[in-house]
């Protein structure tokens, strides 16, 4: 479960405007080391958060050095929200103000036109999602594995997280979707018709998930 909040519209302005940065952080590591509410259910990661457009808002901005300083106080990584614009860079500049890159998520990037955008975020060290696997029809599969296969070829296989950005009822596979199996039941053929290892394959589904949750490998790199 993620803690933070999301992105305007869907922000509370008069209580941004009323709060500090500090005072969302403060909020959001209670809830990492209370539990949010009267659940115990505490979070596992900081997100996703994100901007609306392709500026980062003043509140937007507050909820990032926010969701920053609850990383450095509980170590949970940060998870984005930076679709259909380039926005990814410039939540890279504000959050690498506080927190190192390799510790940041930027989500949605396989919607966004490239690849130079894709391989500029890999340069700076952050995880790169592409998560847009099996949401509709619409998802161009082929050009987001143009994508990994180029990140592979540059040597930032280790950085790729793969996974589904399930959001709507049409997309589960009771009501006609894809559903949340999508990339075990087409995906892994396609990479493997693409020439990835085994191990290439374990590394994106089972290693890089696990270092981006962590920020540490199974032997204690990173």
């Amino acid at each position: 479960m993620g803690c933070g909040h999301y992105r305007e519209p869907y922000l509370d302005l008069d209580h941004f405007r009323a709060t500090s940065a500090d005072g969302f952080a403060e909020e959001m590591i209670c809830e990492v080391e209370e539990g949010v509410g009267s659940t115990g259910v505490r979070p596992g990661i900081i997100g996703e958060i994100g901007n609306n457009d392709d500026a980062i808002s003043s509140a937007e901005e507050k909820s990032f050095r926010a969701a920053a300083r609850t990383h450095l106080a509980t170590g949970l990584s940060i998870s984005t929200h930076a679709a259909w614009f380039p926005v990814g860079l410039a939540q890279l500049d504000l959050l690498e103000e506080e927190v190192p890159p390799h510790r940041v998520v930027i989500g949605h990037a396989d919607g966004v036109p490239g690849p130079e955008y894709q391989l500029a975020l890999a340069a700076r060290g952050c995880f790169v999602e592409f998560d847009g696997f099996g949401t509709d029809t619409a998802y161009d599969a082929k050009r987001a594995l143009g994508y990994l296969m180029l990140l592979r070829e540059k040597g930032h296989l280790d950085q790729v997280l793969l996974c589904h950005d399930v959001f709507l009822r049409t997309h589960l596979r009771s009501r006609g979707g894809p559903g949340y199996t999508w990339i075990t039941r087409e995906l892994i053929p396609r990479l493997h018709e693409l020439g990835l290892s085994e191990d290439e394959i374990r590394q994106l589904l089972v290693d890089n998930p696990r270092v981006a949750l962590t920020g540490t490998c199974a032997t204690g790199g990173r």
